[in-house]
């Protein structure tokens, strides 16, 4: 009894590390969205999963280079925008309150900069995972 019930299980587990070679749906609808029709390929071919594999693989990461980009270039142009109201809005006299909004909207405007040269990286990384995408799109026979 004890050893039908390892083997079942041995079974079990062999059977799931099998079915994980298959696309998953998430994965299939992206070929879907890139215009890729998968039923006229043979998934069983190394090279052609390979290849589809890969373009998943850059367009997941260009989608997420572009989140983080969409998301730094945002708040830096809030800061820069509400540094630049900040700075506007102070008068010239030399009270402790107005020096105290210059330097906030300074410091608001120098991390708005900040946040734009941060996004930077990522809107190349996006363009190249988007190129590279379409390089193995190409690829495929």
């Amino acid at each position: 009894m004890r050893r039908h019930l390892i083997l079942s299980l041995f079974l079990g587990f062999l059977t799931l590390a099998l079915d994980a070679q298959d696309f998953k749906k998430r994965d299939i609808r992206i070929l879907q969205r890139l215009q890729i029709d998968t039923a006229k390929y043979d998934l069983s071919d190394a090279r052609i999963r390979w290849n589809m594999e890969s373009i998943v693989h850059a367009h997941r990461r260009a989608n997420l280079n572009q989140g983080f980009a969409i998301g730094f270039t945002t708040v830096g142009a809030l800061n820069i925008i509400s540094g630049a109201i900040i700075l506007s809005a102070t008068s010239n006299s030399g009270t402790l309150g107005n020096e105290l909004a210059r330097v906030m909207g300074t410091i608001s405007v120098a991390g708005g900069i900040a946040y734009g040269a941060v996004s930077i990286p990522f809107w190349l990384g996006a363009k190249k995972n988007r190129s590279l995408t379409y390089e193995q799109r190409a690829k495929l026979p």
